[in-house]
């Protein structure tokens, strides 16, 4: 079979890219063609098909020409059906795989699939589907004011970047894109991760048998050398929704145990000048890891905290814990209580609750048969729930039931 995958990054930014890059992979090694479609940044993970790929842009380049293509790029991108066009001549998928397209390829791209009669298929790992915010994250709480299709609600209450010129382009966007309806009718399933997230675009209007829930998967369960661990970790984008002032807020109370926050994203540097400030000495930054040196930090945990506010879509970070044999400790919002079982694979804490959050982290620091307990069941699940080959099965039934509606 040959598959083109979309993806507006091509580099590592957080859980979309990391199952983005884990599924062509996976893919390739079962012996199907894969291709990409992407854009063109630095940092960017080298591929045969780059020179396909679309110029940058971004909301943050001020200059006018930068704006001009930003906007374009949004709504309607002759450059983007264009690029499209040269690499599905040239690679001729079976199916296209879209993951996160929005701003910077835009829907733009289905016209020229569907042109061809290729079938599509996409997996959301945000709610930008239903919403102008894609995380349904502002002002510190989860924001459910466009619900439903009220996107207008989002200019007054600033929801995007919390500026009105961020938030006015986003309500366009959506009033744009829902009056043509490229995506809602053009691409035959969207691909969910949790039952949450489907929950949640037939509560928007979205058509139940046009989704399909389908678990992330994760690869490295063997081999992985368990260690006691001497510290718990974060890992994943360093964004506010995230929870992560909320933790350094709770690790204070807790200078006895150290945190190490692993990653990178917009929210770094107040987190880094919260810590200084406050003079917290058990909260270190270790940057960026991936590949070994992140499967190494996972392993020297005692366990990992994934402590987010907002309606998190999975928590791709949870599957790499329990690969690592680490039980997670993680809010019970969004889709993680389907991956995160209290008291089975990890604990659970409501979300912002700093006194239960603290008793829970001392309760797996220094229980060690439990710790014991949830890393069985953990690797268990790892193994079995959330295996790569369970996934391909799925996977691959879904691609050949698609692509022979779309042939008959």
């Amino acid at each position: 079979m040959r598959i083109l995958y979309i993806n507006k990054n091509f580099r590592l930014v957080g859980g979309v890219e990391r199952y983005f890059f884990d599924l062509a992979n996976l893919m390739k090694e079962k012996g199907h063609k894969v291709s990409f479609f992407s854009m063109t940044e630095d940092h960017n993970i080298s591929s045969a098909r780059n020179k396909y790929f679309l110029r940058p842009v971004s909301f943050d380049d001020k200059t006018v020409p930068g704006r001009i293509r930003y906007m374009s790029r949004i709504f309607y991108s002759p450059e983007a059906r264009k690029k499209i066009t040269l690499i599905l001549q040239k690679f001729s998928p079976d199916i296209v795989h879209i993951h996160d397209i929005y701003h910077q390829i835009s829907p733009s791209v289905l016209l020229e699939i569907a042109k061809r009669n290729i079938p599509m298929v996409q997996t959301l790992g945000n709610y930008h589907l239903i919403s102008p915010n894609y995380n349904m994250y502002h002002d510190g709480a989860v924001c459910e004011i466009t619900r439903r299709n009220k996107y207008y609600n989002a200019f007054f209450h600033r929801c995007v970047k919390n500026s009105y010129m961020a938030s006015f382009i986003e309500v366009a966007e959506k009033y744009f894109h829902n009056a043509f309806g490229w995506e809602k009718n053009l691409i035959s399933k969207f691909i969910v991760p949790s039952q949450f997230l489907r929950n949640k675009l037939m509560d928007y209007g979205i058509d139940p048998e046009k989704i399909i829930t389908i678990p992330h998967f994760v690869t490295k369960t063997k081999g992985i050398k368990k260690r006691p661990g001497s510290y718990i970790l974060y890992f994943g984008r360093l964004t506010e929704e995230k929870g992560l002032l909320f933790l350094i807020n709770v690790m204070e109370k807790l200078p006895g145990i150290q945190l190490k926050i692993t990653g990178r994203g917009p929210l770094r540097e107040e987190l880094e000048k919260m810590v200084r400030k406050n003079r917290i000495k058990n909260v270190i930054f270790t940057g960026f890891k991936q590949g070994r040196n992140l499967t190494d930090i996972i392993s020297g945990s005692r366990f990992t905290i994934l402590p987010s506010l907002w309606y998190e879509v999975f928590g791709l970070s949870i599957l790499e814990s329990f690969a690592c044999n680490k039980t997670v400790l993680a809010s019970k919002t969004g889709g993680i209580p389907e991956v995160v079982k209290d008291g089975y694979n990890g604990l659970l804490f409501d979300p912002g609750n700093m006194e239960e959050c603290k008793d829970k982290i001392l309760k797996l620091w220094h229980n060690v048969k439990l710790r014991e307990r949830l890393e069985e069941n953990a690797l268990r699940d790892a193994r079995m729930r959330f295996s790569e080959d369970k996934h391909y099965g799925i996977m691959i039934k879904l691609y050949q039931e698609v692509i022979k509606r779309q042939t008959y």
